[in-house]
């Protein structure tokens, strides 16, 4: 029997197939997800790409075949090294899946409007799914006959319910586990609201999501999420699966490569530069961050103040340009738009404070990737920046004249900012670096092999 499993990725479209007895690892770890994974800041996709970059630099990982599926093709490949990763990664870029197409015209139609040609692309995409999954189930077979045990690591509910329903009835002895990370503000439902407002609830997909997202934390061994608080605003927001979540969860927090380069450095006296990172959308608060800053100006007299803002654009957008306008800052707030993740770090390197003022947060890699960096960060005492920071960081505030004083402060007491960014390296070295990050999972995933062979 051959499997279908990707050994070498010289052109992802011609995945190269491998017999299942030269697969020697008797355990193996699979990660799932929508898409072919991509460096990233944030998401699903760019927290897939660095967990599987630290384990494959993870000497504790060496005896454990590690994989990565694509749900949307779907194709399985084996990821040995770093540059199978990076092989693996490029093309998502490139080819966009009738999946993703068809969830982007869904979503991108106007909130309360078109319900009927959105249900109508919600159906397609049920066809789709359904195609999916049965071609799934050889790719499944192959990896089961391939190891003893298996463990389905799946970024994201939807694409765990794939797999549940792949295997079916089928559990093959229960030689596999299933872990889901949940990366969402709240859950896919929560979100998929925030994007199209209280009047989705009577969409045919949101019921559809409602259902797959139950039975895939039913089925699921351990649903993971990024810090307390996101496990937190998940219950509260899906509280039928609250109790189920409560006896299967675990804390996994996320971490970043160590950057090659970037410290702090004291601002320049005319001139404070803030960057921020942030998709446009109500959540982020970036409305209360622009007013912030238009706050600065009646602290720091005489000296020049830049925001930088990356993050993609939506609908929320031409509403941040009219807030822009209204408060005099054109010269002084730029919109980046979605930048590569190389972009990001330099932005941060250059950046005198990062700032981020959201309304809701789990725990955001751009935040330790400013930790590494040795910047000191303004922002809110949220549940997942005081786990990322620490309950006495100094610089925590909690509404946008608090937030304007602190930056005020931030930018002209050089030994505050100094011990701020010392501490942020400090606690990013111990607890938030890929091999930290690398280890937690290996723990998780050695305890539910460890269970299947026991």
């Amino acid at each position: 029997m051959h499997s279908f499993i990707s050994r070498s990725i010289p052109d992802s479209s011609h995945p190269v197939d491998l017999p299942a007895d030269k697969l020697l690892c008797e355990t193996a770890v699979v990660m799932v997800v929508s898409e072919h994974p991509q460096p990233a800041s944030g998401g699903p996709l760019g927290l897939c790409y660095k967990l599987l970059e630290a384990l494959c630099n993870s000497s504790r990982f060496a005896n454990t075949a590690l994989y990565c599926l694509s749900a949307a093709e779907p194709k399985c490949y084996r990821i040995r090294s770093v540059e199978d990763l990076r092989c693996f990664a490029q093309p998502a870029s490139q080819n966009v899946s009738m999946l993703s197409r068809l969830r982007s015209s869904a979503l991108s139609m106007e909130r309360g409007r078109y319900r009927a040609q959105r249900n109508g692309m919600q159906l397609l995409r049920a066809a789709s799914e359904s195609k999916q999954i049965r071609r799934l189930r050889p790719l499944l077979d192959s990896l089961m006959s391939s190891h003893r045990a298996v463990v389905f690591h799946a970024h994201t509910a939807t694409v765990a319910f794939k797999i549940v329903r792949a295997f079916g009835h089928n559990s093959d002895e229960r030689r596999w586990r299933l872990l889901i990370t949940d990366h969402s503000k709240g859950g896919a439902l929560s979100e998929y609201i925030e994007l199209l407002g209280p009047s989705a609830i009577h969409d045919w997909n949101y019921r559809l999501v409602a259902r797959q997202t139950k039975l895939a934390v039913e089925a699921a061994d351990v649903v993971a999420f990024p810090s307390q608080g996101a496990r937190e605003l998940w219950q509260n927001r899906n509280s039928e699966l609250a109790k189920a979540i409560l006896a299967k969860s675990a804390i996994l927090y996320n971490g970043v490569a160590r950057p090659k380069d970037g410290n702090w450095k004291p601002p320049e006296d005319s001139h404070v530069k803030l960057f921020a990172i942030a998709q446009h959308v109500p959540e982020k608060g970036l409305d209360r961050l622009i007013a912030a800053v238009a706050g600065l100006r009646g602290i720091l007299t005489g000296r020049r103040i830049s925001l930088r803002i990356a993050g993609g654009f939506t609908r929320v957008t031409p509403e941040l340009d009219a807030l822009r306008a209204r408060l005099g800052l054109e010269n002084q707030v730029a919109f980046l738009g979605r930048i590569n993740h190389d972009d990001v770090l330099q932005e941060i390197a250059e950046a005198d404070i990062f700032v981020a003022f959201p309304r809701v947060v789990v725990f955001d890699l751009a935040l330790l990737e400013a930790m590494a960096l040795g910047k000191p960060i303004v922002t809110n005492a949220l549940r997942g920046n005081i786990e990322a920071l620490g309950k006495t960081y100094p610089l925590f505030a909690n509404d946008e004249t608090e937030f304007a004083e602190k930056i005020a402060r931030c930018s002209t007491d050089s030994a505050l900012s100094h011990r701020a960014a010392r501490r942020n390296k400090r606690r990013y070295e111990r607890l938030f670096t890929s091999d930290a990050m690398a280890r937690r999972h290996c723990d998780l995933y050695s305890a539910l092999t460890r269970e299947i062979l026991s």
